[in-house]
C-alpha cells in the first residue's frame, strides 16, 4: 500500500509526570475550546496503558463539563463489560464520570460479536462529517492501533466504520471489535501517547521506518495532517 505521510508534531519530554500534566493542559484546553465552539465534544478513546494517567487527570478537570461530552472507544475485546481486561471497564474506571456524560458509546459484548458490530456501526452511521473532535490513543510495539493488527486485512478499506479482528494470539476467530483504521482517522486531532524506553523504537518505525502498512499499522495515522505525538521514553 503506498500512502502519502504527513509529519507529525513530536513532543518529547524528560520525566513521566511533566509528560501526564502538560499533555494533560493542552488536551483540556482543547476539549473546552470544542465544547465553547460546538457545544457537544466527542472524544475517541483508547485503552491502552499509556493513555490512562490523562484520563484520571481530565477526570478532574474544572473547565470540562462532562456533560457536554460524548465518548467513544477506538476498540474491545470481546468480553464481558465486567471483565479486568474489558476495555471499556478499564476506561471507565479510569475516568470515573461516565454516567455525567452525554453518551458513552461502547461495543455492547453482551451481543454475539457480529450484532454487537452491527449496532457500533448504525450508532456511527448517525454521524455525520468529521466524527471525533480528539483522539487519545497509543501504539503497540508490533505497531499495532486499537484492534488493528500486523498482517491480514485489517488495515484496508472496509464498507463499514468497526469491524471484527483477531489478535495474533487468537486460535479461535474473530476475538476484538475495532473502529476501521479510516473511522480513526476521520478525527480532527489525533494525539498519540508514547511512554517507555521500548517505545523509541516505535516513534523511529513510524517515522523513519520503511515497513508497509499492512506490516506496521501505525504508520497509517501518519496519513493524518494533524497528529501530535507525546513522547517519554524515561
Amino acid at each position: 500500500m503506498q500512502i502519502n505521510l504527513y509529519k507529525p508534531k513530536v513532543m518529547e519530554f524528560e520525566t513521566l509526570d511533566v509528560m501526564y500534566r502538560q499533555v494533560c493542559d493542552i488536551i483540556e484546553d482543547k476539549i473546552h475550546y470544542t465544547q465553547q465552539d460546538k457545544g457537544v465534544a466527542r472524544l475517541l478513546l483508547s485503552a491502552d496503558n499509556p493513555c490512562l494517567p490523562i484520563y484520571k487527570k481530565l477526570a478532574h478537570s474544572g473547565i470540562i463539563d462532562w456533560q457536554d461530552i460524548e465518548l467513544y472507544q477506538t476498540d474491545e475485546k470481546y468480553v464481558p463489560k465486567t471483565d479486568p481486561n474489558s476495555k471499556q471497564k478499564i476506561i471507565s474506571d479510569a475516568l470515573g464520570v461516565i454516567n455525567q456524560t452525554a453518551g458513552s458509546y461502547f461495543f455492547d459484548t453482551s451481543l454475539e460479536i457480529n450484532t454487537a458490530i452491527k449496532n457500533y456501526n448504525q450508532i456511527l452511521d448517525t454521524l455525520d462529517g468529521v466524527f471525533f473532535d480528539q483522539g487519545i490513543i497509543s501504539v503497540r510495539s508490533d505497531g499495532s492501533i486499537g484492534g488493528l493488527f500486523p498482517g491480514g486485512n485489517s488495515i484496508k478499506h472496509h464498507d463499514n466504520y468497526a469491524i471484527a479482528t483477531q489478535s495474533p494470539d487468537s486460535a479461535s476467530g474473530p476475538n476484538r471489535l475495532s473502529l476501521t483504521v479510516e473511522t480513526i482517522l476521520n478525527t480532527e486531532e489525533l494525539y498519540i501517547i508514547l511512554t517507555g524506553e521500548s517505545n523509541r523504537q516505535v516513534l523511529l518505525e513510524m517515522i523513519e521506518g520503511n515497513l508497509p502498512a499492512t506490516e506496521y499499522p501505525a504508520r497509517v495515522l501518519l496519513t493524518h495532517p494533524n497528529v501530535t505525538i507525546f513522547c517519554c521514553f524515561d
